[in-house]
């Protein structure tokens, strides 16, 4: 989903934007954001891409996209072999917790 930035430069969804618009999708379209964000993530240049995941995602109202989005973001994150993302290692109570 592109989106334009304050300066109208194109920005890549962020997993945290992702599960703002999930929370009211029905489940094709879901599965076509999720794929959508899949797709930017890729074509993101690579030492950028951890931003993306950087941002704690509010809950999506739905435990399996919450869990998925969290496994989801580990899955990145150790493919780039970078760390995990400061809100997934919070063990706070929580969507993620």
């Amino acid at each position: 989903m592109k989106q334009a930035s304050s300066t109208g430069k194109y920005q890549a969804m962020m997993l945290a934007d992702l599960a703002g618009l999930l929370k009211d999708a029905n489940q094709s379209l879901q599965w076509r954001l999720l794929a959508e964000f899949l797709e930017e993530y890729r074509w993101e240049p690579v030492d950028s891409r951890f931003r993306l995941l950087a941002a704690e995602p509010p809950s999506t109202g739905d435990e399996r996209w919450d869990v998925l989005l969290a496994a989801l973001a580990e899955h990145l994150a150790a493919q780039g072999r970078r760390r995990l993302p400061g809100w997934w290692l919070n063990e706070q109570e929580g969507a993620w917790g």
